[in-house]
């Protein structure tokens, strides 16, 4: 019964949604957050109106707004979107996500105001100015080449882990990516990819969480049916500091389009009786979003002999994080090792840890 309520949703009109108050709330805090009227009685009253009402139905409204709206201010309703699920739901996915925007814009006041809000609880913090150094001091560096200078006698062994895994990432890239097309998103890169996907195979997604990439997928292809795998319980153990075991779990599964079907378990329960069910056909695109080793490691086990010339697969943590050789990269080039098959990138996002390869004939 619920599935049909939520899939019922997702196809109500834009039009209708347009006389709701919700969508004249929410398009008013669209208009302001644009103009800069950011400030955190913003995000206490978006809290308010989470609360008050269906954050499912909200999410809707939100997803219908954003379509009648520019695509400049895209990234307002991804971070709307973070903020509403992180209220309504576990909190370290959405902090996750906003950790992804603010990677992609460090200057955003929007991005800053929700992760303060979900971080703190909403009360005020004071502001934290760290100097940096510029590498040219005739130029002003980007955002993001900043590096903090230490604190005391100490650097936050964070922050240059996360500086040595994108050294690495790059000479990674210099070596195998030079040529490779670079998108603004994950998003965009997933579009792409359903732009190239063969359209007579299985769509896979393995790692739903929020549901928001799966939406995008679906959404933008209507007639394609996509499978989203996830427990729904969280990592089965922990990946890095900060996603600790059961990071990512959720009490209910989330909105989907209704081309979507959502199967709930762990991939070694789940995984073998689908493909049991739909024998010889091959995949056509592969979203892994799995995070883990292991994770990807069992789908691979259990999907290479899918995996055929034109497969399109997109890996959402495939670089550029401490750790990122031991994980998804590494099941990958452990596949490619063992069945010969060959992977060339079509695209990646530079600003994150997405990257899209189209697999071809072993040599």
């Amino acid at each position: 019964m619920t599935e049909h309520v939520l899939q019922s949703n997702e196809s109500t009109s834009a039009t209708e949604l347009e006389e709701t108050q919700a969508f004249k709330a929410l398009d008013r805090l669209v208009r302001d957050m644009e103009d800069g009227l950011d400030h955190p009685e913003l995000w206490l009253l978006l809290k308010m109106v989470v609360e008050e009402g269906d954050a499912g139905d909200l999410l809707v409204v939100l997803r219908a707004l954003r379509s009648v709206q520019q695509p400049k201010v895209a990234k307002i309703f991804d971070v709307l979107e973070a903020f509403i699920q992180g209220i309504a739901g576990p909190r370290d996915e959405a902090i996750a996500r906003l950790r992804q925007l603010q990677a992609q814009d460090p200057l955003s006041p929007q991005v800053a105001g929700a992760l303060s809000y979900l971080m703190h609880d909403g009360r005020p913090q004071p502001e934290i100015h760290i100097p940096v150094v510029p590498k040219n001091p005739t130029r002003t560096p980007s955002p993001g080449m900043n590096f903090p200078r230490p604190r005391g006698d100490s650097f936050d062994i964070l922050d240059v882990a996360c500086f040595k895994a994108a050294l690495d990432s790059a000479e990674h890239y210099e070596k195998h990516f030079l040529t490779c097309p670079a998108f603004d998103n994950d998003l965009s890169l997933l579009s792409k990819a359903l732009e190239l996907a063969h359209s007579n195979g299985l769509f896979l997604e393995f790692g739903v969480a929020s549901g928001r990439t799966i939406s995008h997928m679906g959404r933008n292809t209507p007639r394609t049916h996509f499978y989203g795998f996830d427990s729904f319980e969280g990592l089965p153990e922990a990946w890095r500091s900060g996603f600790d075991k059961g990071a990512f779990a959720r009490a209910s599964l989330p909105i989907v389009p209704p081309n979507v079907t959502l199967i709930k378990g762990w991939f070694d329960d789940t995984l073998p009786a689908f493909l049991h069910d739909r024998p010889q056909i091959p995949l056509s695109l592969l979203h892994v979003d799995c995070d883990l080793y292991s994770s990807t490691k069992t789908i691979f086990a259990n999907l290479k002999d899918r995996i055929v010339p034109g497969t399109l697969i997109v890996f959402d943590e495939y670089w550029n994080y401490p750790g990122w050789r031991d994980h998804e990269f590494k099941a990958f080039e452990e596949l490619l090792a063992e069945t010969g098959i060959r992977a060339q990138p079509f695209g990646f996002v530079p600003s994150h840890q997405q990257v899209g390869f189209v697999m071809s004939t072993p040599d």
